[in-house]
């Protein structure tokens, strides 16, 4: 025998049947109250979805473009793409000289492009399906590929030209990809960063060896702190002070203690003169020996405290060769090299040679120089190693101008190479960079990291106004479906209540019966329940079935200026569930009222008119 509650159930049921003309009125109102709150959601979430996904499929809109230049160190860029808000940035020379003169291998007129650096995982190649741009190769924009005729695997001559045109040298690069023109209108070439490097390095008449593009070689230069000076009688006065006069040097002081090592020649007074600033170099050591001529003076550099990373992990300070050596001491040293290129502070290309305890391996092997302090600015080199009993444990013996080449790690990085002769050598790092190209990992990240950017006195332009336009319109477009919303959910409830309430008067004597059949209570209160809720699910997949053939016919009128996968009106399945929750929260309501009605219904009273 079947339950009350199932018995009331079916009578609702059939109530709807019976009473299908009414039925169908209060399905189609709930239909007409759905419909356009749909259509208008829709159309705000799938406007603004193809907006925000336009802004985000752009990459333009998470640049961020600095208008000033200012020197950017390696320091700056590690902390930065450390930072979770940026996606991508790479570091750019000075925009003057990042510029060429292209041309197609094949012929064609030469055409200027600003050249743009790039590195692997850069998010505006990344978006357009290229990849990673090989060192002999570059991706055009769409509006240089279009002037110069070029396409993916076209061979292009990139020249540079300085002194104002009377010297220049080539490049050939592969075009391994071409930006569609939503990624930019301007005629520019990305290629890599070393690339780039190269450019202005011959632009500013340093020679590249590895692209054998001739000028000056960058090779690194000596860098001291101050010197250690040896007299054969105390120098008087005034002789100390012209050491300090005019040569780059100052405060001369009396050492009572002679170092061990270095090992100084000459006589024994012994003094120490720094060098404030940037330290001394090869120009002030003339200057002070000049000063000294003739008072019997000799000069040993005095470095920076240079750390070597030897085989085995020992780790050992770097001391120069000073000329006092013993006579074991000399005769290994002049084994390794003359002992003039051990003492000739001037060498840009001193033998890498060095002496070290009896301990450490001989023969060639690698080497890490560092400075305590710097450690961000290793060098690793392979240079000579000769193990001796005269060197102490933690020190090692060098040739001067090498100590000093290393020295100059204090000031600014080093990388090993060779000079454009073919021999090898300390070049010159980069100091630092002019400028950069920066992506924030999303839109929200935009504005603040701006303003992070301005706090360090860089102009900085972006798209952030557009981004605000979009966060505007979709907070006001929110505020204008809520009001509306909530206008309908009112008219919705009242036109539910109004008509449940309305049947349970209808059919005040039909309950009377039913309650002197025993049903009543919690079981009676579930018929108007039930039929709150099938009229306002029926209303529900009407008005659903209304909101797909509208935005699909409205998707057919703007299909035209639409891309693949973007939508003018669309509503996700978690959206549509949660409108009809909500549609059965507000049936639930209105039968829950009519339910304490119905108890309120006397039996007695009803059939009094029998």
């Amino acid at each position: 025998m079947a339950s009350p509650v199932c018995v009331v159930m079916r009578l609702a049921l059939a109530d709807i049947r019976h009473e299908w003309r009414m039925s169908l009125c209060l399905v189609l109102a709930v239909a007409a109250i759905a419909a356009p709150l749909l259509l208008f959601f829709g159309l705000k979430y799938g406007t603004l979805e193809t907006l925000r996904s336009r802004l985000l499929d752009n990459p333009s809109t998470l640049e961020l473009t600095p208008v000033t230049e200012r020197l950017l160190d390696e320091a700056w860029f590690a902390r930065w793409r450390a930072d979770p808000r940026v996606a991508f940035v790479v570091p750019h020379t000075r925009r003057l000289s990042a510029q060429a003169d292209v041309r197609a291998k094949d012929g064609g007129a030469a055409l200027r492009l600003d050249l743009r650096p790039t590195l692997p995982g850069d998010v505006l190649l990344t978006r357009y399906g290229i990849g990673d741009v090989p060192r002999d190769g570059c991706v055009l924009s769409s509006a240089a590929a279009e002037r110069l005729k070029a396409q993916p695997g076209s061979r292009l001559v990139f020249t540079v030209t300085r002194e104002q045109g009377r010297a220049s040298a080539s490049l050939e690069l592969t075009v391994t990809g071409v930006l569609p023109v939503q990624a930019g209108v301007l005629a520019c070439a990305y290629i890599p960063l070393d690339r780039l490097e190269a450019v202005e390095d011959y632009k500013d008449g340093r020679a590249v060896p590895e692209l054998g593009w001739p000028g000056q070689d960058p090779v690194a230069h000596m860098l001291a702190r101050g010197a250690l000076l040896t007299f054969e009688t105390p120098p008087d006065p005034m002789l100390q002070a012209s050491l300090q006069l005019n040569t780059g040097f100052a405060r001369l002081q009396r050492l009572d203690r002679v170092p061990a090592l270095p090992a100084l020649p000459g006589g024994p007074y012994v003094y120490r003169l720094s060098s404030p600033g940037r330290g001394a170099v090869e120009d002030n050591f003339l200057a002070l020996e000049e000063k000294g001529r003739g008072w019997g003076m000799r000069c040993v550099p005095e470095f920076a405290p240079v750390e070597l990373a030897l085989p085995g992990g020992a780790v050992v300070r770097a001391l120069p060769a000073a000329g006092g050596e013993s006579a074991a001491l000399v005769r290994a040293m002049e084994a390794l090299a003359p002992q003039q290129a051990w003492l000739d502070r001037a060498l840009r290309l001193p033998p890498r040679v060095m002496l070290v305890p009896a301990s450490q391996p001989a023969g060639r092997h690698e080497v890490t120089a560092s400075l305590p302090g710097h450690e961000d600015r290793r060098l690793r080199f392979s240079a000579t190693l000769a193990p001796h009993p005269g060197i102490p444990e933690g020190v090692a013996l060098l040739p001067q101008a090498m100590l000093g080449q290393l020295a100059l790690l204090e000031e600014r990085s080093l990388r090993d190479g060779s000079d454009s002769a073919g021999q090898p050598a300390f070049l010159l790092g980069r100091r630092g960079y002019s400028s950069f190209r920066m992506y924030a990992a999303s839109m929200d990240d935009v504005a603040p990291l701006a303003a992070d950017l301005e706090r360090e006195s860089m102009h900085i332009t972006t798209q952030a106004d557009r981004i605000e336009e979009i966060r505007r319109l979709d907070e006001g477009l929110s505020l204008l479906f809520w009001l509306i919303a909530a206008a309908s959910f009112l008219g919705g409830t009242a036109c539910l209540l109004s008509s449940i309430y309305a049947s349970v008067e209808r059919k005040r004597r039909e309950f009377a019966v039913l309650r002197l059949l025993g049903l009543y209570g919690v079981r009676l209160g579930v018929f108007p329940l039930v039929s709150s809720l099938v009229l306002t699910l029926g209303g529900m997949v009407v008005g659903l079935g209304i909101f797909h053939a509208m935005s699909r016919t409205i998707g057919v009128f703007f299909a035209g200026s639409l891309a693949e996968g973007e939508r003018v009106c669309a509503l996700g399945l978690p959206e549509q569930a949660l409108a009809v929750l909500i549609a059965a929260g507000l049936a639930v309501l209105a039968g829950g009222a009519a339910a304490l009605r119905l108890s309120s219904i006397e039996p007695s009273e009803s059939l009094r008119d029998e």
